[in-house]
């Protein structure tokens, strides 16, 4: 029986909305209560939405402790979610289209599995969900039967992978991107994928706050005549900037002066960052996509940020 007086612990419901996977409700104190299989099952097929919805307005949520241990809920509007899917849809981003196969092996409550869904239902891609618990080998063989293009996850994820694939020898032909975020990826890791496996293999660095792409390692088309080494050094790196965000970094002693301006320079001309790191405490970074305001508790407060307010990582 589904109660465990959760009725009495949170907030009150109009309704509650049982996600289990079958299509018979089982026995509940909960009151009103549906199953989420059975409105599907009840719905049009032909639903068109009236409602003109204000771009501003809330469209979801995310909570991520950042660097600092707290809690802080991010509210994503209309109109940053599709200028986000914009942005990671273009040639230099992901080149998202309609002959795309798209897993995203991170999950909704992981900055909304990093837009993903967004973009390719936009782009027109097909989308392959691999579930809440997808172990390596279920996720080799779904690239294999589904023919996916692109695959997105942590370093983690590509590692675990990278061990099995040895073994089972999966067909990963069709892969033309594997994106990595979440955590720095060893350059081991990309070579591995690049030169053994002949995937392309990108890093790509964001936040929550961010929608969340911010900058993603995409060899620019001189550097591919480069030798070996130097594009590998180029994909160990977070990447240049994508369209829709500025981006500077505040060293300990200079504040916004100098440091300010070596990042401007860097990311106007499109220059690769790099080899600062021991100077560079922190990364600022805004835009009209950027997060559309912060909760101050679990109870929604939407403090409403214009596009010049600066995302400090």
């Amino acid at each position: 029986m589904i109660n465990y007086n959760i009725q009495h612990c949170i907030l009150p419901c109009k309704l509650y909305l049982l996600k289990i996977g079958r299509l018979e409700l089982p026995p509940t104190s909960l009151q009103p209560v549906y199953l989420y299989e059975n409105i599907l099952e009840s719905s049009d097929a032909s639903f068109e939405y009236t409602a003109q919805t204000n771009e501003s307005a809330p469209a979801g949520m995310c909570y991520t402790s950042a660097t600092t241990g707290n809690p802080n809920g991010v509210v994503y509007s209309h109109r940053g979610i599709y200028l986000h899917s914009l942005s990671i849809g273009i040639t230099d981003s992901l080149d998202l289209s309609e002959r795309d196969t798209v897993m995203p092996i991170v999950p909704m409550f992981h900055i909304n599995a990093w837009g993903l869904p967004f973009a390719s239902v936009w782009f027109g891609s097909k989308q392959v969900l691999p579930g809440p618990m997808p172990t390596p080998y279920i996720l080799l063989r779904m690239i294999e039967e589904e023919k996916v293009t692109i695959a997105a996850g942590v370093p983690t994820v590509w590692t675990a992978a990278l061990k099995v694939q040895e073994a089972m020898k999966a067909d990963l032909t069709s892969l033309r991107a594997v994106i990595c975020g979440g955590s720095a990826a060893p350059r081991s890791l990309i070579e591995c994928y690049e030169q053994n496996l002949k995937v392309p293999f990108y890093h790509a660095y964001g936040m929550t706050e961010t929608y969340p792409l911010v900058t993603i390692a995409c060899l620019k088309s001189y550097q591919r005549e480069a030798p070996l080494e130097e594009p590998y050094k180029t994909r160990a790196t977070q990447g240049l900037l994508v369209p829709r965000l500025d981006m500077k970094n505040v060293g300990p002693r200079e504040g916004f002066n100098q440091e300010r301006r070596r990042m401007d320079l860097l990311t106007r001309f499109g220059k690769r960052f790099n080899g600062s790191s021991q100077r560079v405490r922190s990364l600022c970074d805004r835009g009209p996509s950027s997060e559309m305001g912060r909760t101050s508790s679990c109870i929604c407060h939407v403090e409403r940020c214009g596009a010049a307010s600066w995302r400090q990582r």
